[in-house]
């Protein structure tokens, strides 16, 4: 767990930078060698999880639903703070570390790609995702499994910071936690992440 709560203070100031972009002009544009998509901004984020205990499958948690969208995003980042690269996508449905919270962290190659793999926090070219379902004092956050993005576009205010809209879908095993300590459990998780255009971000382009 020391790792997670190195992560979520890490991420919350990156979440700070990223709200102050929220009220960018439509007009502004990304680099000018990507093709320009236009879509349609303001549209409810949506997330859809089911996570199965592997060792007694009727233990099953189905958690979906919808978030308003100012109450959820995708932020990305390329840029080097103090010798550190941070080239990645930030995900976060409600509230960081509370309850009903749905957090992720994807590492992007060169040409803006996020890697497949799925697994923790300390893993290099690949992506995190911790689940903590509404109504539980409960964290799953992932070990292993697989990532698959569609319709991947950004919305780039500056190179270095901008915005993400996607469709996620995944799959992997789960570790489970209650009230910051490991259980023995493990979960197989499958689901989707719908995350829509932000309003006020300007044109989203096709990496």
């Amino acid at each position: 767990m020391t790792n997670i709560q190195a992560l979520s203070k890490k991420i919350l100031f990156v979440l700070l930078i990223g709200a102050a972009f929220t009220g960018c002009s439509k007009d502004d544009k990304g680099p000018d060698n990507k093709e320009e998509e236009e879509t349609t901004a303001g549209a409810d984020h949506t997330f859809d999880v089911t996570l199965v205990n592997k060792a007694d499958a009727a233990n099953t948690i189905e958690y979906k639903g919808a978030a308003p969208n100012d109450e959820a995003r995708a932020i990305y980042r390329n840029r080097t703070i103090s010798g550190e690269t941070e080239h990645s996508i930030t995900m976060l449905f409600g509230k960081l570390e509370e309850a009903g919270s749905i957090y992720g962290n994807f590492d992007l190659d060169d040409d803006d790609q996020p890697f497949t793999e799925l697994g923790p926090y300390h893993l290099a070219d690949g992506g995190v995702l911790e689940i903590r379902p509404e109504g539980t004092a409960d964290l799953y956050t992932s070990v292993s499994g697989t990532l698959t993005f569609s319709d991947l576009k950004y919305a780039l205010p500056t190179a270095s910071v901008g915005a993400a809209a996607y469709t996620l879908k995944f799959e992997g095993d789960f570790a489970k936690y209650t009230s910051g300590t490991k259980s023995d459990e493990t979960y197989h998780a499958s689901g989707t992440f719908v995350i829509s255009p932000e309003d006020d971000m300007g044109t989203y382009k096709a990496p």
